[in-house]
């Protein structure tokens, strides 16, 4: 089942991604123990859930001490409830775009044809290593920005949001209502959208 291309999980506007099999996990705190014995080639997503915001993507940074006002809609293997979602589920992020993937791509550019792929995170829609925090990536997609200048929205996607849409990406929020967020947001905005008890909200509107 995990092989299968499924329409819905794909973005009209994306180009067609290759099926390659998972690799090994990118980092020491995580793992793939329901896909460790899948040698197969998975089907890939456009879609995938953000599970919060990063340190230092803002100065000062009111998401250091990793609390729940840093988290997004929907955490790493707990359950979120309706009543910890205190921005409003209409203003905060449930799905975005990182399209693409596995094949790396940087502000518009592809960066790889063949072979492993360069995203290790999510390298299709069975894959439990999908889900990412925003990140703090400058306009090239390949250095990082300094707090407040980072890029919200199609600088990669290798863990972070990216469209083949001119101009930004659509993305479902926690109403269910799916709306067109400009890539030029200001990113504390962006920020505010992504974390679901932050207290952003006078702020955090599309």
């Amino acid at each position: 089942m995990a092989t299968r291309t499924v329409s819905v999980f794909r973005c009209p506007t994306a180009p067609a991604a290759p099926k390659i099999s998972i690799p090994s996990s990118p980092d020491s705190d995580s793992a793939r123990p329901a896909n460790a014995a899948l040698l197969v080639n998975l089907g890939a997503t456009d879609y995938e859930v953000m599970t919060g915001v990063k340190d230092a993507v803002l100065s000062p940074d009111p998401y250091a001490a990793k609390g729940d006002n840093s988290k997004g809609m929907l955490d790493k293997d707990v359950v979120t409830r309706l009543k910890q979602v205190s921005d409003g589920m209409s203003k905060t992020l449930l799905v975005v775009e990182c399209a693409g993937r596995p094949i790396l791509y940087r502000a518009g550019k592809q960066q790889q044809t063949s072979g492993v792929p360069s995203v290790a995170q999510c390298v299709g829609w069975a894959d439990n290593l999908g889900p990412f925090k925003l990140d703090n990536w400058g306009p090239d997609g390949a250095t990082r920005a300094a707090p407040n200048s980072g890029a919200a929205i199609n600088a990669t996607n290798d863990s972070d949001c990216y469209s083949f849409h001119a101009g930004g990406m659509n993305a479902v929020f926690g109403d269910s209502s799916t709306r067109f967020v400009d890539e030029s947001v200001d990113l504390q905005t962006f920020c505010g959208m992504v974390t679901r008890s932050g207290a952003e909200t006078a702020s955090a509107s599309p």
